[in-house]
């Protein structure tokens, strides 16, 4: 088999300490393609990102919103959240396991910003907004 996805494990902050990881172009009986994976890692990543930067509700709020989202699409999603940063986890069934760290630095909260994203997140919990689309 020749992977397809990453082959290195890399988070979205440039760390290349994990080693080589070889990922089957496909997983039988994972719920959702591995390009479908791609997208709802992305999209986690990118949500603790903004609400690490723009979310002053605290670590739990954090967390919370980011399991609910990756449950909406089939994933299990654990967060370490600290002061300015994340570890972000997430397992989807079947498959493989994609980890990211999160750096962010200290910025004023935009509430427009905020209200969009929870928006945002209601929709993805209702189910009306794909991963790739929500991203």
């Amino acid at each position: 088999m020749r992977p397809r996805r990453r082959t290195w494990a890399r988070s979205r902050s440039g760390a290349n300490d994990t080693g080589p990881v070889a990922v089957p172009d496909h997983v039988p009986g994972t719920p959702t393609s591995l390009a479908a994976a791609d997208d709802v890692d992305n999209l986690l990543s990118g949500l603790t990102r903004f609400l690490l930067l723009h979310s002053a509700e605290g670590a739990f709020e954090l967390r919370d919103t980011v399991r609910a989202v990756g449950r909406a699409y089939g994933a299990e999603a654990e967060i370490l959240a600290l002061a300015e940063g994340a570890v972000l986890t997430v397992r989807h069934p079947g498959g493989p396991a994609y980890h990211d760290t999160v750096r962010v630095g200290p910025e004023l909260a935009r509430l427009d910003l905020v209200s969009k994203a929870k928006f945002l997140v209601n929709r993805i919990l209702a189910g009306e907004l794909g991963a790739a689309a929500a991203h």
